[in-house]
């Protein structure tokens, strides 16, 4: 966004901002749910695999 109205002289608006932020609190939440997800999948994720005899 910065390098576009820096650069291309585009225009930041109101609209632009609010849905930097729409998106960016999207991003947010996502990799906040995946570190939770990450966390209490771990200690199976790490544990020795079994083999089958």
């Amino acid at each position: 966004m910065l390098l576009g109205a820096l650069v291309l002289n585009e225009d930041i608006g109101p609209r632009v901002v609010i849905g930097m932020v729409v998106v960016l609190a999207g991003v947010g939440m996502t990799r906040r749910q995946g570190e939770r997800q990450d966390e209490r999948t771990a200690p199976a994720a790490n544990a020795p695999l079994e083999t089958a005899r």
